[in-house]
């Protein structure tokens, strides 16, 4: 996985000494040497930033990492994108959120406005303790990935407006909005085609499983919206929503290219069609066994397997339990 812009490893390692947290512990945690933090130009990798944020998440037993105006229990922004997905659109997904704001006082309040062909999504983070600006920016980058992952398209912003002073690292945001935000604004503000509000959410709940097992590595990385890695990764999870499973031949007939590319232009971007497809297929019977309500038998079949056998051996291989434990343990 590619490495974090070091501004941001910056901040966050700036927010954990602020706080008088364990510093050598969570690195441990995170298996990050400390020269990392003293290079020329400071990097950890998507997968250490993971390790990382999640042991923050346990020191703190909360989601904001104690940087909000108020603790919010774990696990609430799951289940704030789990609410979201199931809407029908993106302006039905902002609404709900910003219902989980009205009853989250922790949260930073949102609004969203139009006016002509825009929608102008703002987020007040006024409320929280963040000198370095790194939630503030990491709220913005976010709501635009989120949005952009959830209708699988592409949506450039018109703006980016960030609620303070131009810094030194100003060239790490350009990487990860497009663009040069407007800095000085008086808030956290997203501008958008306006059409975007009326997208449909085209993630399945499993999608939505697989994109938080990654944050928020994913959120701070620059990956191109259109990448090959990501069409083979639809496909996959749309065969498996709809039990048509999809082969090596068919995603290189949808892609206007041969296997050999298919499987090369993958292997550039760091992955396999076999990954993507235990990736997908790991997530979904995640959710399913999380629910407790499919039957492991119908479950194997449902997603592909010759046999529940087959099955269970592939999910101690991806998880090192098996499936009726790990049910019992969730």
């Amino acid at each position: 996985m590619e490495a974090i812009p070091a501004s941001f490893v910056l901040a966050a390692a700036g927010i954990a000494a602020r706080k008088g947290w364990d510093v050598p512990a969570l690195l441990r945690a995170a298996e990050v040497a400390p020269a990392q933090f003293v290079a020329p130009r400071p990097e950890i990798t998507g997968d250490q930033l993971i390790r990382l944020v999640r042991a923050c998440w346990r020191q703190t037993n909360d989601d904001l990492l104690g940087l909000g105006s108020r603790p919010v229990p774990p696990g609430t922004l799951r289940m704030i994108c789990f609410a979201m997905a199931s809407a029908p659109d993106v302006e039905a997904a902002i609404a709900r959120l910003r219902k989980f704001g009205d009853a989250l006082p922790g949260l930073s309040p949102i609004s969203l406005s139009v006016d002509g062909e825009l929608a102008t999504l703002t987020i007040d983070t006024g409320r929280l303790d963040d000198p370095d600006h790194f939630l503030t920016v990491l709220h913005l980058i976010a709501a635009h990935r989120v949005i952009g992952w959830a209708t699988g398209r592409s949506v450039p912003p018109r703006r980016v407006e960030l609620p303070f002073p131009t810094p030194p690292h100003a060239a790490d945001l350009e990487l990860v909005f497009g663009q040069r935000p407007r800095f000085g604004a008086p808030t956290a503000t997203l501008v958008l085609p306006r059409e975007i509000l009326r997208a449909p959410i085209v993630r399945t709940e499993e999608a939505m499983l697989a994109f938080l097992e990654t944050a928020p590595a994913d959120l701070l990385l620059n990956r191109p919206a259109d990448s090959v890695s990501q069409l083979v990764r639809r496909a996959v999870e749309r065969g498996v929503r709809d039990r048509d499973p999809v082969t090596a031949a068919r995603l290189a007939e949808q892609l206007a290219m041969s296997e050999p590319t298919l499987r090369r232009r993958l292997r550039e971007e760091g992955t396999s069609l076999r990954e993507i497809r235990d990736e997908v297929l790991r997530a979904a019977a995640i959710a399913s066994l999380e629910r407790g309500q499919e039957p492991i038998a119908a479950l194997a079949v449902r997603l592909g397997f010759s046999e529940p056998s087959a099955f269970t051996r592939a999910f101690r291989r991806w998880t090192g339990r098996s499936p009726l434990a790990y049910r019992r343990g969730a």
